[in-house]
This record gives C-alpha cells, sequence and structure tokens, in this order.
C-alpha cells in the first residue's frame, strides 16, 4: 500500500496486491477488463499494471484495474483505466496524488457506464476539474446489446427480418455450430480472425497476444471459443468473454470463401442461446456506430450487422483524460494530433 486516503465516513482507497482479495476484487469487476485476470494478460504482455480499491470500512466497494505506459523517449507515462465504474471524489483525489509521484501526464478513462441525463448520469469532465474529454478515444462512444432476458422465440422475433432469413438459410444450407473452448477450437479462431483482419486491412495486436488472452481467460472461465461449419470447413468464429450476468463479443472471423452463406449470422444466434443457457441477460456486442449512422462509413457493415439481431443502440459515456500536468498533456495532444495526421497522410 503506497498511499491511503481516509474521510469522516470511513471510506478509503488503496492499491490492492495481495492475490488473496481476488474474489472480491473480481466480485466488484463490472467488466471482464477489469478482471484480475484481464490484469493478468497485460502482465504477461509486459504491462505494468495496478489495481485500485474502494473500501467502505474494511468491504471493498468498487475497484478500478490501471495500465500503465511509457511514452519514447521521455520519463513519463500514461495511465488507462478501461470499462471501470464512474470513481467518487476519494478514488479521483487519490489517483491523482498517486500519478503525480509516478510522472504520469494523465490517466485515461473510459467508463462502463451509459450516458443518460434521464438516468441522472453526469460526465466525468461535469463533476471533476481535472477530467477532460478525450480527442483520441480506444472505445466506440456507441455500443449495441441484445436482451436476453426475454424466451428464445422472443428474442428471435425482435430480430430484422433480413437476419431472420440469414439465419433459415444458413441453417438450409448446411451450417453447423458448436462450442469449441479448446485449444484446437482457438487455432480455428485465430486462422479466421488474422484472415479477416488482412482481408479488411486492419493491424491490431499480435496473434501471440491473442494466445496469451486466450489462456489466462480461458482458464479464469472468462472466454469461450464458438464455431459455425460450412462442408465440413470452419466458416465463421467468435471469441466471446462471460462476465457475471452479461456477454461479450470482442473478436471473430470468418472465411473468404463462400461469401453468400450466412454463417456469420447463424453462429450469433447460436451464441444468443448459448449466452442465455449460461445465465446471460444481456449479450454486449462491443462497438457501433450510431444508430443514424452514415451508410457509407466504413464501419457501416459491422454496424448493420449488429442491428440485425434486435439490438437497442447504448450512448456510452465518452472517453475521458484526467489531466495530472496540464502542460505536458497540452504538448502531448498536440503531438498526438501531428502524429495522427502523418499517418493519415494528411502531411508529407
Amino acid at each position: 500500500m503506497l498511499l491511503n486516503t481516509q474521510n469522516s465516513m470511513n471510506t478509503s482507497v488503496r492499491i490492492i496486491e495481495d492475490e488473496k482479495e481476488r474474489e472480491a476484487y473480481d466480485a466488484c469487476a463490472i467488466h471482464p477488463m477489469q478482471s484480475w485476470a484481464w490484469g493478468d494478460v497485460r502482465i504477461a504482455t509486459g504491462i505494468r499494471v495496478v489495481r485500485f480499491g474502494r473500501y467502505d470500512g474494511e468491504r471493498l466497494s468498487a475497484v478500478y484495474q490501471m495500465t500503465v505506459h511509457k511514452l519514447p523517449k521521455v520519463s513519463f507515462f500514461i495511465g488507462y483505466i478501461p470499462r471501470s465504474g464512474i470513481p467518487d471524489k476519494e478514488t479521483e483525489s487519490f489517483l491523482a496524488d498517486w500519478a503525480r509521484k509516478e510522472k504520469i501526464i494523465f490517466i485515461k478513462w473510459e467508463p462502463y457506464q451509459e450516458l443518460a441525463s434521464d438516468m441522472g448520469h453526469e460526465k466525468l469532465s461535469d463533476i471533476f476539474s481535472s477530467m477532460r474529454i478525450s480527442h483520441h478515444p480506444l472505445f466506440t462512444e456507441w455500443n449495441q446489446e441484445v436482451d436476453l432476458t426475454a424466451s428464445a422465440d422472443e428474442i428471435l422475433k425482435r430480430f430484422k427480418k433480413n437476419t431472420r432469413y440469414s439465419i433459415r438459410h444458413a441453417e438450409q444450407a448446411g451450417v453447423t455450430t458448436c462450442e469449441m473452448s479448446t485449444d484446437e477450437g482457438f487455432q480455428i479462431f485465430a486462422d479466421l480472425y488474422f484472415s479477416t483482419a488482412n482481408r479488411q486491412k486492419y493491424h491490431g495486436h499480435t496473434r501471440k497476444y491473442h494466445e496469451t488472452i486466450w489462456r489466462v481467460l480461458s482458464r479464469a472461465g472468462i472466454a469461450r471459443i464458438f464455431v459455425a461449419y460450412y462442408e465440413g470447413k470452419p466458416h465463421a468464429a467468435y471469441e466471446i468473454f462471460f462476465w457475471h450476468d452479461r456477454a461479450y463479443y470482442p473478436y471473430s472471423g470468418s472465411s473468404s470463401t463462400d461469401r453468400h452463406i450466412p454463417a456469420t449470422q447463424y453462429l450469433m444466434w447460436h451464441v444468443i442461446q448459448e449466452a442465455k443457457k449460461s445465465g446471460a441477460k444481456t449479450l454486449d456486442l462491443w462497438g457501433s456506430l450510431p444508430p443514424e449512422y452514415d451508410k457509407k462509413h466504413p464501419w457501416a457493415g459491422f454496424t448493420l450487422f449488429k442491428s440485425g439481431f434486435g439490438t437497442r443502440f447504448v450512448h456510452m459515456h465518452p472517453s475521458t483524460d484526467q489531466v495530472i500536468f496540464g502542460g505536458l498533456y497540452r504538448l502531448y495532444s498536440i503531438a498526438y494530433m501531428l502524429r495522427a495526421l502523418i499517418w493519415k497522410g494528411g502531411i508529407v
């Protein structure tokens, strides 16, 4: 424990390092990217992880997992807290004091919080003077969710007509689906995932990174693999996360052959049914354009695909930067924008 804050209500914030607190920690983590196992993934990939806990007396009531990233050529860092809850003032103050000592220029928060004014939710930038809406978010500001609390028949009825047709077409064409939460299943998924990434010119993390995610999260009971076959060959595969009463769809891949066979829709219907059987009340589809989106946008295809499953569009809390060193933050923001322009061909 490096720092501790205390107020009159007997609440405190401190760093969690003891593995013995893992069970209590995970009970408070509201998203798989806040789970203890996700922290282990990042540690295994060489990233520093710090776990913070807010306590009411001796009871752990909220957790915030941060990854710490060194900036090149300087002795300063950036903190990142993905998909946490909204911090209270004690937590915000504790992290600011700690980050200042650790030479962290700013902490990027991307809360797992719906932004809905009629529900009384405020933006972090409205609550804390140190917070700024980020100009370089990592998560999309919109998401889509499937409500799994109804019966399977009722869920299917909510699908768009074209999606229901695609599911019937795939079934009639002989597409089959199964869970393959094994190392063999992961290799099938990874082959399809990276084939899709290359086809779409998306260059994200390496295969080794995804192997680490699978190894750690599958052992923790979080990650599962689902595969669709057509004519005996893998045609689509999804890696699905399960956390508390929600399922998540972060990664997928599909074959470039027989594109007329809608195996992806059929596989998603299988995942929805399996998630419901597993006790999930919601399937989070992990990112989307807003409801009224530009049909020519590069993300229009997957937004349309997801909306076919009778989803609800969810406006998430925007990415927010907790500024620790104001001058350095401004320099960083300028450098980031220039770098983005160069990469986009705006500067030669």
